[in-house]
């Protein structure tokens, strides 16, 4: 895809979002740093690439006349948490010292925009299969994590996350697990209780000084569309998603109840039979569409279709009279997707319905 098409993509939330416009109050950008760390980005590549997206995304707004000082606080990334308890609390620590110079001193922004506000994400590669109960600690550590750096949300990945969508009871576990974190422990009560650690400072420092010097190379390629363009992003995923899993097969990085303290026999978990809802949700949703006037999803689709072609446009009004229309998430952002010069459907299963 073009360097346009790119652009649009990053800018669509915020086309019509002024000081006061309909978007002024939406975190309308997640850029999720945490799925580079999923697909084999280390602290140091995933702390790079949310930069550099960061920069891409905010000149472009700059280009276009939007206001930084609106759009900069409402930028949320997701961070991941898990893998090394110090080394991520450093990195994001790190990056958050790199964001704040960042927006005040290369973009301008205020205060606000300098405070990055972060979601640190549990992710779900680094849930094991075998020993799914020693899951509930990986999920402890992660919440500590993001509690230890500052984050303004923080997701616990479930202990059956590496088996089948989250029970119930696993769901309400990791829901406890934040709980006790947080009325129990009395860690929240002290801000940053980690600052002036001499270990976390040194550590600080030298993964800043690294995402920097990534960025700094990912800059001289043309930035992070270019990065994307000349295969250099997924070429880093894929060689660092390789040294990971050989490193868990070396016994490098050690992995409890998988390359260490394994058991002979498994344990065994439940995974539910949610056939028969599956069965039901595809009968509501073929009944949904059958019960549809086409007529108007059609127009409500080709009214924001048109919409799209017109740079600075506020495309949530159209998207409303879409959504009221009845047509789907998948139509929406299919129609949007073509617009930025790609296929209807990510998977490219499936055609455009209104040709």
């Amino acid at each position: 895809m073009s360097h346009e098409g790119y652009e649009r993509c990053l800018l669509r939330p915020y086309q019509g979002g002024g000081r006061s416009g309909p978007l002024s109050q939406v975190n309308g950008s997640v850029l999720d740093a945490a799925d580079y760390a999923d697909a084999g980005a280390n602290a140091i590549l995933e702390g790079a690439l949310l930069i550099s997206c960061t920069k891409e995304l905010i000149r472009e707004m700059l280009r276009r006349n939007i206001d930084i000082n609106v759009v900069a606080p409402r930028i949320s990334p997701n961070i991941s948490a898990g893998r090394d308890f110090f080394e991520d609390i450093a990195k994001i620590r790190a990056i958050r010292r790199i964001w704040a110079r960042m927006m005040k001193e290369e973009f301008g922004a205020g205060p606000k925009g300098m405070a990055m506000r972060f979601y640190a994400r549990g992710i779900g590669s680094y849930m094991e299969g075998r020993q799914p109960l020693v899951n509930i600690v990986r999920g402890t550590l992660t919440t500590l994590i993001g509690v230890l750096s500052g984050a303004s949300g923080i997701q616990t990945c479930s202990y059956d996350e590496a088996w089948c969508p989250p029970t119930e009871e696993a769901a309400k576990l990791a829901l406890r697990t934040q709980q006790v974190i947080r009325y129990e422990s009395g860690i929240p009560r002290v801000a940053d209780p980690l600052g002036g650690s001499y270990y976390v400072e040194w550590l600080t420092n030298r993964i800043e000084e690294e995402i920097l010097a990534t960025v700094d190379r990912i800059e001289q390629m043309g930035g992070w569309l270019a990065a994307i363009e000349k295969d250099w992003i997924r070429s880093q995923l894929r060689q660092g998603a390789i040294e990971r899993q050989r490193k868990v097969e070396s016994g490098e990085r050690v992995r409890v109840g998988v390359n260490c303290f394994a058991e002979e026999e498994e344990t065994e978990i439940r995974v539910p039979d949610i056939r028969d809802e599956v069965t039901k949700y595809i009968s509501r949703y073929k009944r949904f569409k059958e019960r549809r006037d086409m007529q108007k999803v059609k127009k409500a689709l080709e009214d924001l279709s048109r919409a799209a072609e017109i740079e600075g446009v506020d495309l949530v009004p159209c998207t409303f009279e879409a959504v009221k229309a009845h047509a789907t998430f998948a139509e929406i952002v299919g129609v949007l997707r073509m617009k930025d010069g790609l296929d209807y459907d990510l998977l490219g299963e499936r055609s455009y319905p209104f040709s």
